[in-house]
């Protein structure tokens, strides 16, 4: 007998969605800054979370740019764990199409974007994420570092972070969609 939990489709997108949120709010953003902050040897509960990935979070043009890139990397991370997890590739498929028309009415509506664009911009993310994932995870934590930063120099402490950030939420989330069976 399978330990899976049978979900409908229509659940199943609900805890993607939830993931999304739990992940991607400004308390999680700056609980990860706190974890991911190297210069304090203070305990996590009393770090000040200044900055994530180079960026600050009290900066409200340094901390859009982050919220936009994390939100296409958090939606991109789902992808990928649901193609990890999900085999059916018609079910899979299904949801993620559900998924992403449900985030946009959620999330987006209210900006004025048209879904159809959104998405075909969202797509050149994805398949800019999975080019760089082709070659291996710190080809993609230095794109995601340039997104950021633009042009220059790597900087191999944030690199390694935004790597750690990435093959975490990876890890974390398909662990928690391969107990669902979809129906």
């Amino acid at each position: 007998m399978s330990s899976r939990v049978k979900v409908s489709r229509e659940e199943f997108v609900k805890a993607l969605l939830h993931w999304f949120v739990i992940n991607s709010s400004r308390k999680a953003i700056e609980q990860e800054a706190k974890v991911q902050d190297l210069t304090s040897d203070a305990p996590l509960e009393f770090r000040e979370a200044k900055e994530l990935f180079g960026l600050s979070l009290s900066n409200r043009a340094e901390f859009t740019i982050l919220v936009e890139e994390l939100m296409a990397l958090n939606l991109w991370i789902i992808v990928l764990s649901c193609e990890m997890t999900v085999k059916d590739i018609e079910k899979r498929s299904d949801c993620l199409d559900v998924f992403h028309r449900r985030f946009f009415e959620q999330f987006l509506r209210e900006t004025g974007d048209d879904f159809k664009q959104w998405l075909a911009s969202l797509t050149v993310k994805y398949c800019e994420y999975s080019e760089a994932m082709k070659t291996d995870l710190w080809a993609l934590a230095y794109l995601i570092q340039r997104n950021l930063h633009g042009e220059g120099p790597p900087d191999a402490v944030r690199q390694f972070q935004i790597a750690l950030y990435v093959s975490g939420g990876l890890k974390a989330l398909a662990k928690a969609l391969d107990q669902y069976e979809i129906e």
